[in-house]
């Protein structure tokens, strides 16, 4: 249950980091991006519940408050100082392949 419920941190983390580019991006490739990334956070969201879903039928209990999901995500914490369509899309090659690397 230790490793789900850890995993189910770091993709809640991922899916509000991927909303909160999805709100604040501006710029020239604004509608491609915006629409991007609101794809990208529906799709992680079934990955959520498939998680969640997977801890309470293996017995145990999803962990998946926002406080619970702040303290133990692993993910590097989004800037919030950051709209800009090329800063915003750079911001992503790092959050993947961590979560990529831990799995178990």
């Amino acid at each position: 249950m230790k490793i789900l419920n850890q995993r189910l941190a770091d993709i809640i983390d991922l899916q509000t980091q991927l909303k909160q580019a999805h709100w604040n991006v501006k710029g020239p490739h604004f509608i491609g991006l915006h629409e991007l990334f609101d794809k990208i956070a529906e799709d992680v969201e079934s990955y959520v519940d498939m998680i969640a879903e997977r801890v309470v039928q293996m017995g145990g209990i999803a962990k998946g408050t926002a406080r619970v999901t702040a303290a133990r995500s692993r993910l590097q914490e989004y800037p919030l100082d950051i709209a800009d369509g090329a800063a915003t899309w750079k911001q992503w090659p790092e959050r993947f392949p961590p979560l990529a690397a831990k799995r178990a």
